[in-house]
């Protein structure tokens, strides 16, 4: 699976407004590194369990890396067991948009 710039709302569902940011394939590809890139597009992930915030415990908001957009605060970060970061609450209602 992957996700081309097509197959992305350009509305937010939640909300019926458009999105702050659009990134277009090309500029994204270029500001990131492969990982990231297949990550945020591709829908790839980083090997369970290796990550750099898999077993952080620093207070503070995590943010998206293609766009900087605040996505979800610490406090509701919890141990999933899953090997990736796990969070019960998005930072705003309209932070993240499940596909």
């Amino acid at each position: 699976m992957s996700y081309s710039e097509s197959d992305l709302p350009k509305i937010n569902p939640k909300t019926g407004k458009a999105f702050p940011v659009q990134l277009d394939d090309e500029s994204l590809a270029k500001s990131l590194d492969p990982l990231s890139y297949d990550v945020l597009r591709k829908a790839g992930t980083e090997v369970a369990f290796t990550g750099k915030y898999y077993e952080s415990e620093t207070i503070g908001v995590y943010k998206c890396k293609a766009c900087s957009a605040e996505l979800f605060r610490s406090e509701t970060k919890f141990h999933s067991g899953c090997g990736w970061p796990s969070f019960y609450a998005p930072k705003s209602d309209d932070a993240v948009v499940l596909l």
